[in-house]
């Protein structure tokens, strides 16, 4: 009974051993990279080789392998020991710590128990033996790595060959396709600069066109403006004069009755008198209408004048420099958008109603006066 236990705690110590291992190589690898040429990834990867061989339920029985295994543990030992903390990071510095102490205080007692003591000097043959094998395992592979790296040039080294082959061959390719697209680049700009000329020269000439075309249409716009203008105002000067023409119609209506009334018996002074003053009454807006129709009138004139002239300055403008039909054009701006103020001609000062006609008699007897006194 006693013996079973025993076999189970060593069969758990060499488990637990293995599966360090197994964890500590897999940590390496993940995180440790840079491990994975030292020594201690190659102790790591022995002990894992020889677990597969010798499992720990076959280990326990076999003297023999349990000195190989405290061998290569001595060696992990060494190796873990000379590790130092600042090449370690994440798992792999607990699980150092896990294995120096798991051979240390479990696995070497535990094949010191097994196999009892060794000869100092078998221990040492031993170890260098195992030391040879495993310097003879590591020469070998660093031979294969070596050999396989030689291939890995070799094989880049075709094939960097046959890529420069290949590159050169397309370099000649893209520069002769290269040269290929500048002599039709430059047949093209050719051809863009022939289309741009001409498509200039072309929207030159439209632009003249447009030009002439709006200068004809905004002449004709303002000469039609003009032209609308000018019927307006004749229009009212016609109805202005039919008014007073009407008023004075009254005038002489009332006058011919009166005229009519005086030839009667019964001659009435004051109705002739109120007839008087209502035919004066009546000649007040008369010469309002008729004055409003005058000035309607040369309105009218003054805007036909300009729309004659807008309609006969472009053809004549056609002939002349373009320097001299911009001066003819401002001045002729000038003469038709500057405000010009409509007087009353000076032949046309005289009254011409009968409240006027008295004021200006009373003027000159007053004048007339005025000079025999002096």
């Amino acid at each position: 009974m006693a013996d079973a236990e025993e076999n189970l705690k060593d069969y758990e110590v060499i488990a637990s051993f293995y599966e360090n291992v197994g964890k500590m190589l897999t940590a390496i690898f993940k995180t440790q990279q840079s491990l994975l040429g030292a020594s201690v990834a190659d102790c790591l990867q022995e002990i894992h080789s020889f677990a597969s061989d010798y499992p720990p339920h076959e280990l326990i029985d076999s003297p023999n392998a349990l000195q190989v295994l405290d061998v290569s543990a001595s060696m992990l030992l060494k190796d873990l020991n000379a590790l130092k903390d600042s090449k370690l990071r994440g798992d792999t510095i607990e699980l150092r710590e896990i294995l120096v102490k798991t051979i240390q205080y479990s696995l070497r007692p535990l094949i010191k128990r097994r196999v009892g003591d060794i000869p100092l000097a078998e221990a040492e043959r031993a170890r260098e033996k195992r030391e040879i094998e495993l310097l003879t395992i590591r020469a070998r592979e660093l031979i294969r790595q070596m050999a396989s790296q030689v291939l890995e040039v070799e094989r880049i080294k075709n094939t960097t060959a046959e890529v420069i082959s290949r590159t050169d061959a397309d370099v000649k390719s893209l520069i002769s396709r290269v040269d290929g697209i500048e002599s039709l680049a430059d047949e093209k700009l050719l051809n863009i600069d022939s289309l741009y000329e001409d498509s200039l020269r072309n929207v030159i000439d439209k632009e003249e066109q447009v030009n002439q075309m709006l200068g004809h249409l905004s002449g004709r716009a303002i000469s039609g403006d003009f032209e609308n203008n000018a019927a307006d105002e004749k229009g009212m000067a016609n109805n202005l004069r039919y008014a007073s023409v009407f008023c004075m119609f009254l005038v002489v209506l009332i006058a011919g009755y009166s005229f009519f009334e005086s030839t009667k018996e019964g001659f009435d002074w004051g109705s002739q008198i109120s007839r008087f003053l209502l035919m004066l009454l009546i000649t007040v807006p008369a010469a309002y209408l008729a004055r409003e129709s005058e000035r309607h009138r040369r309105q009218h004139y003054n805007y036909l004048q300009k729309s004659l002239d807008l309609k006969t300055i472009t053809p004549f403008l056609a002939s002349l420099p373009e320097e001299e039909q911009h001066r003819i054009k401002a001045q002729i701006a000038g003469k038709l958008f500057v405000s010009t103020e409509i007087t009353a001609s000076p032949l046309e000062t005289f009254p011409i109603n009968t409240q006027e006609l008295i004021l200006e008699l009373l003027k000159k007897i007053e004048l007339t006066s005025a000079k025999a006194a002096k």
